[in-house]
């Protein structure tokens, strides 16, 4: 799920340079670089020649070759501090995904992207297209992959993400949900790179058959074939046991 939120920082940052160079008379040469057709609808823009800033309001922008829409009332790109801002009923959109947010600020230079207010991302994993034939048939996923293909929704006041080092900090009351399961803990960290997740703070588990489990550290590792989870106490919760019932004599 995490991964796709990286593309919402990847779309506003490819975005905005081609629509600031578009307005310039004379820009600077760039390497040349893999084209990418991006479709964008506004009601109006402004460019502040004294703030060197540039303004798009209510419209959206869309990434044609990923389905990909991002959604908001204004955008503001600052050439001189290289930020961008969006704000105003966000909501990113692709086949996979569905983010909303009260704001988005991306700092260029430190590769920083900061989402707040009622940040939501709601997951529905797009089954794999089937093999068909003499192919061999899909294998059923193991392991904590098989948790991957419901729908999930994650919920917290504040979201950074480093798309540099591709680690993102998930903060004030992160919860997730996938059907009749939560999962939620003071703050959250992903380390993709590492295929890693920290879960930190009153983390407490519920499933869908009552058991829940409560710690104050979870570590998972998703890496494929190389699964493990680490849980630091103090450790409680509690589980149920099904017995067998014997059966009666005659």
């Amino acid at each position: 799920m995490m991964r796709k939120l990286s593309f919402v920082i990847g779309l506003l940052f490819f975005v905005i340079f081609p629509l600031v160079s578009a307005t310039q008379e004379n820009p600077a040469k760039e390497e040349a670089k893999e084209e990418r057709e991006i479709e964008f609808h506004f009601e109006k823009a402004r460019y502040d020649y004294k703030s060197k800033t540039y303004t798009f309001s209510k419209g959206e922008l869309t990434d044609v070759k990923e389905k990909a829409r991002l959604v908001a009332d204004e955008i503001i790109y600052n050439e001189e501090t290289d930020q961008a801002t969006a704000t105003g009923n966000i909501k990113f959109v692709d086949e996979e995904n569905e983010i909303t947010a009260s704001s988005i600020n991306v700092d260029l230079k430190e590769k920083m992207a900061v989402l707040e207010g009622g940040v939501t991302i709601v997951n529905v994993r797009k089954p794999k297209e089937e093999k068909t034939g003499a192919e061999k048939p899909k294998e059923e996923e193991k392991g904590l992959k098989r948790y991957w293909k419901d729908k999930t929704t994650l919920k917290c006041e504040k979201l950074r993400y480093n798309y540099k080092e591709k680690i993102a900090y998930l903060e004030d009351k992160v919860v997730v949900t996938q059907e009749d399961k939560e999962l939620t803990a003071k703050k959250v960290t992903w380390l993709e790179k590492e295929d890693k997740i920290i879960l930190e703070g009153d983390v407490t588990l519920k499933d869908d058959k009552g058991q829940t489990m409560h710690c104050s550290k979870m570590v998972v590792c998703t890496k494929e074939d190389n699964e493990w989870i680490d849980i630091e106490g103090p450790l409680s919760g509690l589980f149920k046991v099904k017995e067998k019932k014997e059966s009666s004599s005659q």
